[in-house]
């Protein structure tokens, strides 16, 4: 299983992330979010559609 590090809050705050999915495409990360996979970590012009629609939720600040 892949260890990531999510950095949030100007750099003050680390996550670790244990998680299965690793993909190189943020459209394939989006994808597994809508389908149920999990939270995901993407830029916000990348969800910026889905969330407009009701379809991905905002967890993060």
């Amino acid at each position: 299983m892949a260890v990531h590090v999510w950095v949030i809050k100007e750099g003050t705050v680390a996550i670790p992330i244990l998680g299965p999915i690793k993909a190189g495409n943020g459209d394939i990360i989006c994808l597994a979010a809508l389908s149920g996979a999990g939270i995901i970590f993407q830029p916000q012009f990348m969800v910026d559609g889905e969330i407009a629609v009701s379809r991905l939720v905002r967890v993060l600040p």
